[in-house]
């Protein structure tokens, strides 16, 4: 099922699109509160697992897709590292930059898990992945450039 994070509300939203359209509005199927000032940045799905960047928590909430509970989370190493971006590199990992840290941080999406962190510059904020060849483009809003790593996931 599609899925939303609002910043504004500190919630992420399950999205019925196919049941309940009338008027240009969508059924929610669920609305998980995240905790005052989370404000969720992303979101990537693993299994109906959500895993939610968000900007003010050291730690990446994992919401059950089907009950809108969160059920576990993946702690970062790098305290106030300021999560700002999630992207899905395959079904095993997933990307998130830290943006006051300047890194990037590889999560594994089956351990749940920050397995490493690399260096890219300051303010690491939205990234893309060329999947025919692994490499990984970051933008980097305080340097007002691009980082490009390969990867070797």
């Amino acid at each position: 099922m599609p899925f939303v994070a609002l910043s504004v509300s500190d919630e992420v939203l399950v999205l019925d699109l196919v049941r309940g359209r009338v008027a240009g509005r969508v059924r929610v199927v669920s609305r998980t509160g995240l905790g005052a000032h989370a404000q969720p940045r992303g979101l990537v799905e693993r299994d109906g697992h959500l895993l939610v960047a968000c900007r003010l928590l050291d730690e990446l909430p994992v919401v059950e897709e089907a009950s809108g509970r969160v059920v576990d989370s993946v702690g970062l190493p790098v305290p106030g590292g300021g999560p700002a971006s999630v992207l899905a590199v395959g079904t095993r990992f997933a990307l998130v930059t830290l943006e006051r840290a300047g890194v990037v941080a590889v999560v594994d999406l089956l351990e749940w898990s920050v397995t490493r962190l690399f260096a890219v510059g300051g303010g690491p904020r939205g990234l893309t992945v060329d999947p025919a060849d692994r490499t990984v483009y970051v933008a980097l809003g305080r340097q007002r450039s691009v980082a490009v790593v390969h990867l070797d996931i």
